[in-house]
């Protein structure tokens, strides 16, 4: 269904789901969301302040898309929705968790993307804003306060009803997380328990104000609170949701965000209606309550070809997902045949192959492993795969466009770049020492919704060496199982080539302890790299390690990874003002609200 009146206003991009929308105008008054900044972090000696917003020499930078209007309906293509948790305190289903809102969000709408573009998902703290946060405090080297905005509800449902949010609900959910308080039988929330490690205790401190303690002092502390992995940072514990039980009924779900989950159909749609109550206002103007459209529609269409064909008839108003969106050829098609479809690149980590260590396998050797990594022609698949479009120069751990995280190729170690020399030679001489006997048969497991294309093209290369692999295919939900559950024999598909994530998030996927290091890596060295990481006090020290722990995965193989890579990202042209945001899917919804509109 197209929108229902004229056009829309920025476009917000988030690593999986984007959303937007349209018309009718209308007009109040209060203030805006502050930017929140710090200059000092790395001394670890925070005191939050306004931002300074860039402005064009005709005015706001923004200025060129008219006046924002009220209404309308928006929808957005999601290829597979798989298994949608409503319950915050699990990872499944949180990309849709729009009814929620966070204490601080990595992006300033009044802020010009020359400045920043925020093209990944890890966001510098000095490009913050206050949600329902306000500011925060280095209070102690382990301590950091947090001020909360006064006056915001929880939405108008039962069984929270509108009450005031207060700083008591954010201890709550803390609580529930840390397995301490009332949860202390329960113990710590198996989703979040290895990123959530360092932080001792939330105490409410009077009404408004929220102390997080640390266990030691950590650059990476105030990060944990800004940008916090998965829901940590979206509040929505409220007490009475979690007392009452059922929580993960969607018809029970409540928050204090933009949006109200009006429905939910399974493997159909997620509708979610404007919340009148919301405390927002638009940052570009202050005098604009928020959200400005009526309806936010997310609508699973299995089938690509199908939902490419809405996008051309205008039923579907956006489109991109790094798994199942448009590929390069079928987006350069829409781009022929239908002008009015705006088609863009969005950067992201490109594919892999993860070996699993749960079980003695030929992958135990580290010369296998090494030779796979040899046996990959990376130019020829950028060539002749992607088009001769993107740089063909493998990373891992960080995205090249972390500038100070990511060590550049050509400051390599000699001996790093030969494992990544194609040399199909050396890479036979290695499995010949290890005692392999070729050709040996494995096998990788794969999401149907995953690139098979590309996938059939790395594992031509293992052919080639005497190692042939077969392919075993489920669904995603199925497929995220095995993987999560280590249930695979060989290996599995993956995406790591090139994370784009916060280094303190994506450093942890080889951590022993870690929930989700689904290969069950166990390396001492790579976890005292990890500890002493996480025990940085200043960004410099931090991102030292870090590039050390990046250089000894990759030395350790533990993936054969290629490089990063772009995938299309497509849009009507009556959307109006899309910079190329990548924002994390937590806090889409504040940025649905704020800035889609009509003109």
């Amino acid at each position: 269904m197209k929108l229902k009146f004229i056009s829309m206003s920025l476009l917000i991009m988030l690593i999986g789901i984007i959303l937007f929308s349209a018309c009718k105008v209308s007009v109040s008054t209060s203030t805006s969301v502050a930017p929140v900044t710090s200059t000092s972090i790395s001394s670890l000696t925070s005191t939050q302040v306004p931002a300074t917003t860039k402005t064009t020499p005709s005015g706001n930078w923004w200025d060129k898309f008219g006046q924002p209007k009220y209404g309308g309906t928006f929808n957005v293509w999601v290829g597979d929705f798989g298994n949608v948790g409503i319950d915050p305190g699990k990872r499944m289903g949180r990309p849709y968790h729009y009814w929620l809102d966070r204490l601080f969000a990595p992006s300033d709408w009044t802020l010009d993307r020359t400045i920043n573009p925020f093209k990944t998902e890890f966001i510098p703290s000095e490009y913050h804003v206050g949600l329902l946060a306000t500011g925060w405090e280095q209070k102690d080297p382990k301590t950091i306060r947090v001020y909360l905005r006064e006056g915001v509800r929880w939405q108008n449902k039962p069984p929270v009803n509108g009450r005031e949010f207060v700083a008591s609900d954010v201890q709550y959910q803390y609580e529930r997380l840390l397995g301490i308080g009332e949860f202390a039988e329960d113990g710590p929330n198996p989703f979040y328990s290895s990123e959530l490690s360092n932080i001792e205790k939330v105490i409410a401190v009077d009404k408004f104000t929220v102390d997080f303690i640390f266990k030691t002092a950590s650059i990476w502390n105030i990060y944990d609170i800004l940008c916090p992995p998965g829901t940590t940072g979206s509040i929505g514990m409220a007490p009475e949701w979690v007392k009452q039980g059922d929580v993960d009924n969607w018809k029970n779900a409540v928050g204090t965000g933009p949006w109200i989950l009006s429905e939910f159909l399974p493997g159909v749609s997620l509708t979610y209606q404007k919340n009148h109550d919301y405390w927002g206002y638009d940052e570009r103007y202050p005098q604009n309550k928020i959200p400005y459209i009526d309806t936010l529609k997310l609508v699973q269409i299995t089938d690509k070809a199908t939902a490419i064909a809405a996008l051309r008839t205008g039923k579907i108003d956006q489109m991109a997902e790094s798994r199942t969106g448009p590929s390069w050829v079928e987006a350069e098609n829409i781009r022929k045949t239908n002008p009015e479809v705006n088609v863009d690149w969005w950067t992201c980590p490109g594919p892999s192959i993860a070996f699993g260590f749960s079980k003695q396998t030929i992958f135990n050797d580290i010369r296998v492993r090494q030779a796979l990594q040899m046996c990959i022609d990376r130019e020829a698949i950028a060539k002749s795969y992607y088009f001769g479009k993107v740089e063909p120069t493998p990373c891992h751990l960080a995205h090249p466009l972390h500038a100070g995280w990511y060590l550049p190729y050509d400051k390599w170690p000699e001996d790093l770049k030969d494992l990544f020399n194609y040399n199909p030679v050396k890479a036979k001489e290695l499995l010949k020492e290890a005692g392999v006997k070729t050709p040996v048969n494995v096998n990788i497991n794969a999401g149907n919704a995953d690139d098979l294309n590309v996938l059939q093209v790395i594992l031509s290369y293992f052919k080639d060496i005497g190692v042939n692999v077969e392919i075993i295919s489920n669904d995603m939900p199925a497929h995220m199982s095995i993987i999560s559950s280590a249930k695979y024999e060989y290996m599995y598909y993956d995406k790591k080539s090139g994370r784009f994530e916060r280094p303190s998030s994506s450093i942890l996927m080889y951590k022993s302890d870690y929930v989700d290091n689904n290969q069950k890596v166990s390396d001492s060295n790579f976890d005292n790299l990890v500890e002493r990481f996480q025990s940085a006090n200043t960004i410099d020290e931090a991102k030292e390690y870090f590039i050390e722990a990046d250089l000894y995965a990759m030395r350790q193989c533990w993936q054969v990874i290629l490089f990063p890579i772009t995938v299309p990202v497509l849009w009507q042209s009556y959307i109006k003002g899309y910079s190329g945001e990548q924002l994390q899917s937590e806090i889409f919804g504040y940025y649905a609200a704020s800035v889609l509109s009509g003109y």
